[in-house]
C-alpha cells in the first residue's frame, strides 16, 4: 500500500514542482531496528513480510502523508507538505504506537521496532530538510533505538 523505492523517487521527482508550492514540509525518515537479524534468522520471505506489515502500519498512522515509500532495504520515508509545526508531537506520538503496535504483533512476525528521524521547515523542501532528519534519526540509534526525535539545533553541537 506505500511506494517502493523507484515509485517514490520517480513520484516525488515528477511531483516536485507541486511539492515545492508548499512552504512548509516535515520529512520522517524510518529505520526497522535490528532488521538484518529478521532476515539472517527468519529468511528474506519473512523479512518481506515485516517490511510489508510495517509498510501497513506506517500508512495506518499517516494516513495523510502526501508521499510515504520504502526508500531502502528497511528504510522508509513520509514527506508531509503544508505541515505545521504544532502537529511535531502527534508525529512523536504515531511512532510510539507503531512501536507499541509490533511490539505485539500476532501471525508470528519478529519482534521489531523503528527509529525515526523527523525535520520540519517553513522553506519547503530541500536536501537541507533531509539532512536535518537524518542527523535526527541517527541521535535515535545512537541513543539505543526504538524512538523517535525530531531535529533541533543542538544536533549540530559538537561535543
Amino acid at each position: 500500500g506505500i511506494l517502493n523505492k523507484l515509485s517514490f523517487e520517480e513520484y516525488t521527482a515528477n511531483r516536485l514542482a507541486d511539492a515545492l508550492s508548499f512552504e512548509t514540509h516535515a520529512l520522517i525518515l524510518i529505520d526497522v531496528d535490528n532488521f538484518k537479524g529478521v532476515n539472517d534468522t527468519l529468511g528474506h520471505a519473512y523479512g518481506d513480510k515485516v517490511l510489508s506489515d510495517i509498510g501497513a502500519l506506517m500508512r495506518s498512522v499517516f494516513p495523510e502523508a502526501d508521499f510515504l515509500g520504502r526508500v531502502g532495504g528497511d528504510e522508509f520515508a513520509a514527506i508531509l507538505q503544508d505541515f505545521k509545526p504544532t502537529a511535531l508531537p502527534i508525529i512523536l506520538r504515531k511512532i510510539e504506537e507503531v512501536n507499541e503496535a509490533l511490539s505485539h504483533m500476532k501471525d508470528g512476525i519478529a519482534h521489531v521496532s523503528i527509529s525515526v528521524g523527523g525535520a520540519y521547515s517553513e522553506d519547503g523542501y530541500s536536501e537541507t530538510l533531509y539532512k536535518k532528519a537524518d542527523k535526527a534519526l541517527y541521535a535515535v540509534k545512537e541513543a539505543g533505538r526504538r524512538g523517535c526525535r525530531i531535529y533541533d539545533d543542538t544536533l549540530d553541537v559538537i561535543n
